[in-house]
């Protein structure tokens, strides 16, 4: 039942849409039916006629899980938008087959995504519905799914997701965020320059600041994910001094003083050119 009152039921037979009138007193109900069904002709059509479940969103959009893929459904149009598994696109829903032994396949959370469960993963579609992000079972991981295969799905009043899978019910805490990682890659300058991390610090303007053991020093601008990577120069006397960054301090006009091994570095920000200082040096 919809928020305007309209009953919606699925089968195998495709979408239905029932209107009942009451009748005048010792009358009965009048009832009408509106059947939408699948054209292979029509992209504008139900992707398939075997219905799972039937979801109505925050803003009215009903979706519609069918065994083959999942359809948004504009009632003021009469038009149903598809979105199906496409192997070449990550961000695509994992599978086309949202058959479900469970009550609910699709459920919305607090941020209005939505999750879907599929015969292959457990999807979100985010609150502007252009992009999937897949969760599979990973056995190397304790805190992974358990199952790829999913039925019914519910949400508690504090946000917590409840997977019913055929290996048991699984929770997801979806207010807490997860650990991103950055990690040193060899064929991508932008990746950090080396995993063996020994000194962080954001300065004022919001930059991180990233020493590591041997890969020396980089920046890395959050709002663009441009990572600059700053390593020692033999052939450069105003590089970093040396590779071993342990330690790293911002002072009152933005520069950086840098720990690295037997060297203290002095960074001009603004110039990107490196002040050393050792044992030996006069001042």
């Amino acid at each position: 039942k919809d928020k305007k009152g309209g009953i919606w039921v699925g089968n195998t037979g495709g979408l239905h849409h029932i209107t009942i009138r009451a009748g005048q007193p010792g009358a009965t109900d009048e009832i009408s039916f509106t059947q939408y069904k699948h054209d292979p002709i029509d992209p504008n059509s139900l992707s398939g006629n075997e219905i799972s479940c039937i979801y109505e969103d925050r803003d009215g959009v009903l979706w519609i899980a069918t065994i083959n893929g999942l359809n948004s459904f504009d009632p003021a149009t009469g038009k149903f938008t598809r979105f199906l598994a496409n192997p070449s696109d990550k961000f695509s829903i994992s599978s086309n087959n949202l058959f479900s032994y469970g009550q609910n396949s699709i459920i919305e959370d607090a941020k209005g995504n939505l999750w879907i469960a599929t015969d292959s993963g457990l999807n979100k579609l985010n609150k502007e519905r252009t992009r999937f992000t897949s969760f599979y079972q990973d056995n190397s991981r304790d805190f992974s799914l358990k199952s790829n295969y999913e039925g019914s799905l519910g949400l508690d009043a504090g946000n917590n997701l409840f997977v019913g899978t055929s290996k048991g019910l699984q929770s997801l805490n979806l207010n807490q965020k997860a650990f991103g990682l950055l990690q040193h890659d060899p064929k991508d300058r932008n990746s950090l320059s080396d995993n063996n991390v020994a000194a962080v610090i954001e300065d004022k303007s919001g930059t991180t600041w990233i020493g590591t053991f041997g890969g020396g020093l980089n920046k890395w601008d959050k709002k663009t994910g441009i990572i600059t990577q700053f390593l020692h120069d033999p052939k450069n006397p105003h590089s970093l001094g040396k590779d071993y960054v342990d330690a790293i301090v911002e002072d009152d006009s933005g520069d950086l003083w840098i720990g690295n091994g037997e060297y203290l570095s002095h960074l001009k920000t603004a110039t990107g050119i490196f002040e050393n200082f050792n044992s030996n040096s006069r001042n």
